[in-house]
C-alpha cells in the first residue's frame, strides 16, 4: 500500500469519517504492520494476528455483557437515548496494550456530540498470550 494511500486513511481515521468497523480494522491493520516478530532475546514470535485474536475474543465478551448489564435496566425519562447509545457495542473505542503475559483490551465509550460528557462504563479484558484465554476482565463504572 502506498504512503499516499496510508496518509489519506489516516486522514479521515482522525478525522473522525471513519465509521466503527472501518476504524477497528484500520487499527488493526496498522498494529499488525507495525508488530515486531520477535523480541530482542528471540524469544517467543509475537505476531499480530495474536493481538486481533485477542480484542475479538475481548469484543465478543463486551457484547455479551452489554446485553446483561443493560437487559431490564430501567429507563429513565430523559436519559432513553443514553440508554440506547450505552447499550450498543459500536459506541465505544478500544484499545489495546500488553505487559509481559497479557493483552489488555479495553473498551471506553466515544466521546460523539450529546455523550461527550459521559463518564464511566466499558471495561477492560484481560487475554493470556500462551493461549489467549480470557482470563479476567471488570467493568468500569
Amino acid at each position: 500500500m502506498s504512503p499516499e494511500v496510508i496518509l489519506a486513511i489516516a486522514r479521515a481515521y482522525d478525522g473522525g469519517v471513519m465509521n466503527f468497523g472501518c476504524r477497528a480494522v484500520f487499527s488493526g491493520f496498522m498494529l499488525l504492520a507495525s508488530m515486531a516478530h520477535a523480541n530482542s532475546d528471540g524469544q517467543r514470535m509475537i505476531h499480530g494476528s495474536d493481538i486481533a485474536k485477542a480484542a475479538s475474543i475481548a469484543y465478543e465478551k463486551f457484547k455479551i455483557d452489554l446485553a446483561s448489564e443493560y437487559s431490564g435496566h430501567p429507563v429513565v425519562e430523559g436519559a432513553e437515548k443514553l440508554l440506547e447509545f450505552s447499550r450498543e457495542p459500536g459506541n465505544y473505542d478500544m484499545g489495546v496494550s500488553q505487559t509481559e503475559e497479557f493483552y489488555i483490551v479495553v473498551f471506553l465509550p466515544r466521546r460523539v456530540p450529546h455523550f461527550e460528557n459521559v463518564v464511566g462504563g466499558g471495561g477492560e479484558y484481560r487475554i493470556r498470550k500462551t493461549d489467549l484465554a480470557l482470563v479476567g476482565s471488570k467493568g468500569y463504572r
